[in-house]
């Protein structure tokens, strides 16, 4: 069944300050943000037909995944900006194309070392799990059915992996590794 208007305004009103919150904390900037948020519910809107929600707790859980999802995009993608924006402008005038290009493969790179140095930290099942859904950005269901588990079990796992995620993280950039 589509999704009408009046159904798309009231999810609206109901989640877009609480998501645009979210988002904010993680990119601070609000144009950024209210994009995303925008793009997280225009995509629930066109995917209303092959969604179904058992409760209005699982729209708002469906739309944290998607815009968490957009945020690790949004830093993958403005990744190398940031690179180039933080040299000056006259030395970036300086720089031919290739070596932009050499900049931005090096941060890729670099992103890419310290997800493994991440994953060699954590126990085997872990590691896996990690692969799945950071590295190689396997939805939840299908990581669930790759591993031979329930969605639900994935999920509880990965919860708990977070703490332990950000314990590592902050153990490699005290010692330097990151």
């Amino acid at each position: 069944m589509d999704m009408n208007e009046k159904e798309f305004d009231s999810i609206y009103k109901q989640y877009y300050q609480p998501l645009f919150a979210y988002c904010y904390r993680k990119i601070p900037n609000a144009g950024d943000a209210g994009s995303i948020v925008d793009d997280a519910l225009l995509l629930l809107y066109r995917k209303w037909d092959s969604l179904s929600f058992p409760n209005q707790k699982a729209i708002y859980s469906w739309l944290m995944e998607v815009i968490k999802k957009k945020i690790l995009e949004y830093y993958r993608q403005n990744a190398k900006h940031f690179v180039i924006e933080s040299l000056d402008e006259h030395e970036n005038d300086l720089i031919d194309p290739e070596a932009q290009e050499w900049i931005i493969h090096s941060q890729a790179k670099i992103y890419e070392d310290s997800l493994q140095k991440i994953k060699l930290r954590l126990r085997k099942k872990d590691a896996e799990l990690f692969d799945l859904l950071v590295i190689r950005e396997v939805k939840q269901e299908e990581a669930a059915i790759q591993l031979g588990i329930k969605t639900g079990a994935l999920k509880m796992r990965w919860n708990r992996l977070k703490p332990q995620i950000r314990l590592i993280i902050r153990q490699l950039k005290a010692n330097g590794d990151l």
